[in-house]
């Protein structure tokens, strides 16, 4: 190995400068660690200026998770206990703050929900549910998820409309 390093190095002066000076900075870069997960939820915002926050599972699960037990209308008589972090923190964690969010599924599908729900109710964005990664074939990575069980009020229309699974983006209006 060191061999074959050192005859890469003595044949830099043949190289094309650009090669050169990328070669060198590959060889002298502190190795840092390949991201173990790739994102699953970008946050865009009028704060962004074109650059979206990135959130992979683990970076979800670090801002510290909530758990949620509630029927709901997809999940026939069960009632499952939801784990992740309240969407305002998620929110407060890519810095942005509005007046509407725009929460778009995998496949395309987004409803606008209110920001003030964020303050109103300690709703999640689920990543578990009993105790199991949410699956990416039917609810997964991600699930707006409302104590549906506290107030008959969440159980309306308006609120079974807004929770989206599948959530893959959010834009803070």
């Amino acid at each position: 190995m060191l061999r074959t390093v050192s005859r890469f190095l003595t044949s830099l002066p043949r190289l094309a400068p650009s090669l050169v000076l990328a070669s060198a900075f590959v060889l002298t870069a502190p190795l840092s660690p390949a991201r173990a997960e790739r994102p699953v939820l970008s946050i865009a915002g009028p704060l962004d200026q074109g650059d979206p926050d990135l959130f992979s599972l683990s970076d979800l699960k670090a801002l510290g998770t909530r758990t949620i037990t509630t029927t709901t209308p997809w999940t026939g008589d069960e009632e499952p206990t939801f784990t992740g972090p309240l969407l305002r923190t998620v929110l407060a964690a890519a810095n942005e703050a509005g007046r509407t969010l725009t929460i778009t599924a995998q496949d395309g599908y987004s409803v606008q929900i209110p920001f003030m729900d964020t303050v109103d109710w300690d709703m999640i964005l689920a990543i578990e549910m009993d105790g199991n990664p949410l699956d990416p074939t039917t609810y997964g990575p991600a699930w707006i998820i409302y104590p549906y069980d506290t107030n008959p009020v969440l159980i309306t229309a308006p609120y079974q409309e807004r929770s989206v699974w599948k959530i893959v983006r959010i834009d803070v209006e």
